[in-house]
Formats: C-alpha cells, sequence, structure tokens
C-alpha cells in the first residue's frame, strides 16, 4: 500500500492526471498492480472513488491555473476542459460546479474582475 501511495504522489506532482486519455486499468498497469486494489488504495486512504480523484486533481489544477496563469484565463471553456484532461466542456463544467459551486465561465469572470480592480 505504501509503494502505491508513493507512487500516486509522484503521479500528482507530475501532473499525469492531466492525460484524457487516463483510466483506472491504466493507471493501475503503470503502477504494476491491478485496478481493484488500486481502488481499494485510494478509498481507503482518501475516502474517494478513482474517478472522484481524478476529477479533484483536474478541478484543482484548473483552480489553479486560472488565477495564477493570465494566458490560461484566456482559453476558451473547451480549452481549458482539455487542457485539464478532459474529453468535452460539459463534463468539466459538470465537475468543476460539483467542487467549486461556480460555473468555470463565471470564476474566470469573477477573476478577471478581480484583476481590474
Amino acid at each position: 500500500m505504501d509503494d502505491i501511495l508513493r507512487k500516486l504522489d509522484k503521479f500528482e506532482k507530475n501532473n499525469d492526471y492531466l492525460n484524457s486519455s487516463l483510466s483506472l486499468m491504466s493507471l493501475a498497469k503503470k503502477f504494476n498492480t491491478n485496478s481493484s486494489y488500486l481502488s481499494r488504495v485510494l478509498n481507503s486512504s482518501k475516502s474517494i472513488n478513482f474517478s472522484q480523484y481524478l476529477n479533484d486533481l483536474r478541478i484543482d489544477y484548473a483552480v489553479n491555473q486560472i488565477k495564477n496563469d493570465a494566458v490560461f484565463r484566456k482559453y476558451t471553456i473547451e480549452a481549458i476542459a482539455s487542457e485539464c484532461g478532459y474529453n468535452n466542456s460539459a463534463s468539466f463544467s459538470r465537475s468543476f460546479y460539483k467542487k467549486t459551486g461556480l460555473h468555470p465561465s463565471y470564476f474566470v469572470n469573477e477573476i478577471l474582475k478581480d484583476q481590474k480592480a
């Protein structure tokens, strides 16, 4: 379990979660384990499933980039979604709203307003 947690830590630090073709199976294979064990490790150590884990990492990345990168703020929602590993903007927007309580376009506009103030 410690080995998997170390690998997850490295996975997070390298932003490997931004890969849009990532799946529980592919990550388990990369970590030389099986998907059910990786899923169990996530459930017990982080109290979330793989899908929620990925979404949390990706939305945290999006929020950070929007706040700190002026160029990133100029991207369309579709482009931001793609940069964050989502295959479509609808699932990105849904995940973003679920985690932050705000729609991504509103969040970007609020940051832009704060920049001007």
